[in-house]
């Protein structure tokens, strides 16, 4: 019986495994996409393989919501963005990304908002580190 279990678990460690180097051949590959400027076939990558392998990773979100800016969707980077910070409201490159999207929009006082938060955030942080 134990041999079995053993088998059933060492299974699962391998499948495991395995999508573990799938997710991240897939931020590899969307990632050079991004940097190659090739945003429609990297969004599309993104969607269609990225988001099934991982879509908890918060790496993944943050180049999604800059594939959407580099696109010139801001509404929907706002969007994206938003629902990395309800996961971590402390993460500034969200926060910043949020922000620069409302700026693009031309919502300077909810841009300024931002701005200000990461500036709070960030000396949060050099306090708590000291």
């Amino acid at each position: 019986m134990l041999t079995g279990a053993c088998c059933w678990n060492s299974y699962w460690l391998t499948t495991g495994l395995a999508q573990l180097h799938q997710a991240k051949s897939a931020l590899e590959t969307a990632s050079y996409l991004y940097e190659s400027k090739d945003i429609g076939k990297a969004l599309e990558f993104f969607d269609k393989v990225f988001l099934i392998f991982s879509p908890a990773c918060s790496k993944a979100k943050l180049l999604k919501v800059k594939l959407l800016m580099v696109s010139k969707d801001y509404s929907a980077a706002i969007s994206e963005s938003g629902y990395i910070l309800k996961e971590d409201e402390n993460n500034l490159e969200a926060l910043l990304l949020r922000g620069r999207s409302y700026y693009y929009l031309a919502d300077q006082d909810v841009a300024q908002r931002f701005v200000y938060l990461i500036r709070e955030r960030e000396r949060e942080s050099v306090w708590i580190q000291n």
